[in-house]
């Protein structure tokens, strides 16, 4: 057959190939690893890849006692708690001596504007003792036993100024409890993103090439149509009645078609002379006729 001879079904033959391998190969890639989380010493995944510089505002040092690395791990377990549970618990160290810890906490959440869901945790060294003052959500996970929980974790360190290790315990059986698996208070998910970006990374490729395939097969088997019309109207095509009816591949270029009336029924050659209805054009008036 002259049509598998043909050295340009022969190029879109070899596209189509190389169209579909692509997209097995696509289909068949593995699927990109998610970043790894850190795991605390509890078992509970701390995100590690989350930006923190916006909570770094939330650790307020003025009595100089956590080192900038107790800071930063603090800003970390803020940055998973608002993306897990919408809120995070500031930290403030001061060395004012207050007698009324639960005010001063107070007057530091409204400065740093702190939101409904947040919480704030006020050590002071002049007077050896800490408080943890909640609201909303936090309030609710605690249900009360925010002192309890500065009793088991934080105040035997704190007396004995080790600081970074008492306010690190603290932080890390508040992620354990009210985040266990991240699962707890979970309104989105950090993990999805990764897993979300790395599906988005093969399906718009896959649509992609898709289409491309799409449009390119439609070009090839408009191609066929043609190849086989041209064969079927040299031996048919000068018969009013053709014995044989021409059947397209496609649908769209089946007898009656507006593609098969242009071919069976092309128009009419334009008249010689080239201009608008044969004449040789452009106007130019008539010379007036001699006087009588």
């Amino acid at each position: 057959m002259k049509l598998l001879k043909s050295k340009a079904f022969a190029v879109c033959v070899l596209i189509l190939a190389i169209l579909l391998s692509s997209l097995y190969g696509l289909s068949k890639r593995p699927e990109a690893a998610a970043p790894q989380p850190d795991y605390g010493t509890f078992g509970n995944a701390l995100n590690t890849s989350l930006n923190t510089d916006a909570f770094a505002g939330y650790i307020v040092d003025q009595a100089n006692i956590l080192s900038s690395n107790t800071e930063r791990e603090l800003s970390l377990y803020n940055a998973n708690w608002d993306v897990l549970g919408g809120s995070i618990i500031a930290v403030v160290t001061t060395n004012s001596g207050s007698d009324d810890l639960e005010n001063a906490a107070w007057d530091w959440a409204m400065s740093m504007e702190l939101g409904e869901d947040d919480a704030i945790l006020l050590m002071d060294t002049g007077v050896s003792d800490c408080y943890l003052l909640t609201s909303g959500l936090f309030a609710d996970r605690f249900n009360g036993a925010e002192s309890s929980y500065l009793t088991q974790y934080l105040y035997s360190d704190f007396q004995s100024k080790s600081y970074d290790t008492g306010v690190l315990k603290l932080f890390q059986h508040i992620h354990a409890d009210f985040f266990p698996n991240s699962s707890a208070g979970m309104t989105r998910p950090a993990e999805s993103y990764g897993s979300g970006l790395a599906a988005a990374s093969i399906i718009v490729p896959l649509l992609v090439c898709f289409l491309i395939g799409f449009l390119i097969m439609i070009v090839i088997l408009n191609m066929i149509d043609s190849f086989r019309y041209n064969s079927w109207n040299r031996r048919y095509g000068s018969m009013g009645a053709p014995p044989v009816v021409f059947q397209p591949i496609v649908w769209w270029h089946r007898p009656n078609s507006s593609w098969y009336r242009r071919r069976r029924n092309p128009p009419p050659p334009p008249p010689p002379g080239g201009g608008f209805g044969g004449f040789s054009g452009p106007h130019s008036p008539q010379p007036p006729h001699p006087p009588m």
